[in-house]
């Protein structure tokens, strides 16, 4: 699954990624399954609430369920089950993120594509909305801003500066929340990390 990998190069960074809580393929076995029911049974007793990611290919853009209670989680299981597609189970995750959106590093600069306020980074894909664009020189505080998005900003700058040359020209998917969440249990969290298909940025 290229969205298990892409998670996987993040926490070998050492940054904060979702907590994965089960990985079913898109053939699964009873195993799988079994495990999925005994994960569900779980999170349903501890009243956490759960994410969906999932993937298939040939597909831009497959079903996705943010932050979902245990018995809705089960109900868009049944939905996506022997469709083809390959499902990470993770841990929820607030809504109510500060500012959301995709960074590409460079050597000198971030340049950020996001969204401020309520939401997820899919966000920034749905038709009608138009993402603000920033480039913001490594360590440099958001001039203009208010504190909080300033604050946001310098979170994700001081996460990624020590990686700057392993993620040069890459698009990394981030969310800022005003609480700590993840496995690392920290304000900022990285969803995927992919190449960067447009024109280099210095």
């Amino acid at each position: 699954m290229r969205k298990m990998d892409s998670l996987f190069k993040l926490d070998v960074m050492g940054l904060n990624i979702p907590e994965i809580l089960h990985y079913i393929p898109a053939k699964s076995t009873p195993e799988h399954e079994l495990q999925l029911k005994h994960v569900l049974q779980q999170e349903q007793r501890h009243a956490h609430k759960l994410s969906i990611r999932t993937e298939k290919p040939g597909q831009f853009k497959s079903p996705f369920l943010p932050n979902a209670e245990v018995p809705k989680v089960r109900e868009f299981l049944k939905s996506l089950m022997g469709g083809g597609y390959e499902i990470l189970l993770c841990k929820g995750l607030p809504t109510n993120s500060i500012i959301r959106g995709n960074c590409v590093p460079s050597l000198h600069n971030n340049y950020f594509e996001y969204l401020a306020g309520p939401g997820t980074v899919r966000d920034i894909d749905e038709g009608g909305r138009t993402p603000k664009t920033l480039t913001l020189p490594w360590g440099h505080y958001v001039p203009n801003m208010g504190t909080i998005l300033a604050g946001a900003f310098q979170k994700v700058n001081s996460h990624l500066f020590p990686h700057r040359f392993e993620l040069g020209h890459k698009i990394i998917e981030f969310t800022v929340f005003s609480k700590p969440v993840g496995i690392l249990q920290q304000n900022t969290i990285f969803w995927e990390v992919r190449d960067y298909g447009g024109p280099p940025r210095v």
